[in-house]
C-alpha cells in the first residue's frame, strides 16, 4: 500500500471585522502545489438577511 501526502501553505492576507460584516482572504505561499487565493465573507443586512460569499481562484503551482 502506498500513500501520498501534500502540504498546502496559506497565509491570511486580509481580515474584515466590522459590526455587520466579517470575512477573510488567504493566499498560497511559495512552494505550495497550487497558486491562488480564497475569500470568505458574511454580511448581516439591515433587513436581517444574512448572506455568505466564497470566492476561490486557484491553479496548479
Amino acid at each position: 500500500m502506498s500513500s501520498l501526502a501534500l502540504a498546502f501553505c496559506d497565509r491570511v492576507t486580509d481580515v474584515i471585522d466590522e459590526p455587520r460584516r466579517w470575512g477573510f482572504t488567504y493566499a498560497t505561499l511559495p512552494g505550495c502545489p497550487e497558486r491562488g487565493a480564497e475569500d470568505g465573507r458574511i454580511d448581516w443586512h439591515a433587513d436581517h438577511r444574512v448572506t455568505f460569499m466564497v470566492r476561490a481562484v486557484r491553479q496548479p503551482g
